[in-house]
């Protein structure tokens, strides 16, 4: 677990991340990456401490908006009362933070952003574009389909039809009907 606090992490570690992030956009000019919108960018932790630290931390200063269970761990979803800004996709105002995998597995850092489109119809030819520079890697998971551009071992490009608090919302709905 990092000693940061939310700003220092932010400034340190996103900023680097943000760097990759904006390099990736600036070189594809076949995409119009203004037909994009930024859902999200995913912190994902090394340890369950790290989770529970960063978890009360960001509890303190963001606003909750939803914490799930997914494979046996916590998923929290925060709107962020400061941003980050990047070149071609805007703010970036949604913090997903994963706790560790039951495995272990998972470094500490930030590991991904998600972009959905301005029109879904776009879709598409937004992934054709994409294709014509980069391995775009089609991932078909219960409930949504992302397309990701692993950029460097540190960044994940992910595209999705729709934003992530979209799919929660309607998976909350679901489970309330079925309670009911």
């Amino acid at each position: 677990m990092s000693n940061l606090t939310i700003t220092e992490l932010l400034d340190k570690r996103g900023r680097g991340f943000l760097n990759l992030l904006n390099a990736f956009t600036e070189v594809r000019g076949l995409i119009d990456f203004s037909e994009l919108i930024t859902d999200h960018i995913c912190y994902r932790c090394g340890s369950n401490k790290s989770f529970k630290e960063l978890y009360e931390a960001y509890c303190e200063r963001a606003a909750l908006i939803d914490v799930s269970q997914f494979g046996g761990r916590s998923i929290a979803y925060f709107l962020l009362n400061s941003h980050f800004d990047t070149k071609m996709l805007g703010d970036i105002r949604y913090l997903e933070l994963c706790d560790q995998k039951l495995d272990g597995s998972q470094v500490e850092g930030f590991e991904h952003v998600e972009v959905y489109p301005r029109n879904v119809g776009h879709m598409n030819s937004i992934i054709a574009g994409l294709r014509k520079t980069d391995n775009v890697v089609v991932k078909v998971r219960p409930g949504r389909t992302t397309y990701d551009i692993r950029v460097t071992m540190g960044l994940t490009f992910t595209i999705e039809p729709e934003p992530l608090i979209e799919k929660i919302m309607r998976e909350k709905a679901q489970k309330k009907i079925i309670l009911s």
